[in-house]
Order: structure tokens, then C-alpha cells, then sequence
């Protein structure tokens, strides 16, 4: 696993090569929910913490999760 951040928002990557998988967490959670998961799947995945999520902070604009 690899952590990184892509516009503010913090990331989690599986694997080598293109990600197959993007990997979304519940409203109620946080990347770390696929830990267990990702390592299992047979692909390269990403997960990342939605803003204000985790450690994704809410950010000073506006926004929307769609």
C-alpha cells in the first residue's frame, strides 16, 4: 500500500500498474474501511477519503461529492 494525495484529498494505492478498481467508502467512513479488501483483490485499486472525510480535509469552497 501507498499513500499519496491528488488535490488535497488524502489516497491509498494497491498494486502495480493502472488501477482497476477505485474504491468508495461508505457515509460513515473512511479509506481505511478497504484495507482489509483491497490487498485481496486481484487488480491495482485506489481508495481515497472523501473531502472532510478521514484525512481528507472539508476544503474552504464549496463542493459536492457527485
Amino acid at each position: 500500500m501507498t499513500g499519496f494525495r491528488v488535490d488535497g484529498l488524502a489516497c491509498e494505492r494497491w498494486g502495480e500498474g493502472t488501477p482497476e478498481y477505485v474504491l468508495l467508502h461508505a457515509g460513515i467512513a473512511d479509506l481505511r474501511s478497504w484495507r482489509d479488501v483491497a490487498p485481496r483483490l486481484d487488480a491495482p485499486a485506489v481508495a481515497y477519503d472523501r473531502r472532510g472525510f478521514g484525512d481528507s480535509p472539508p476544503g474552504p469552497d464549496g463542493f459536492r461529492h457527485l
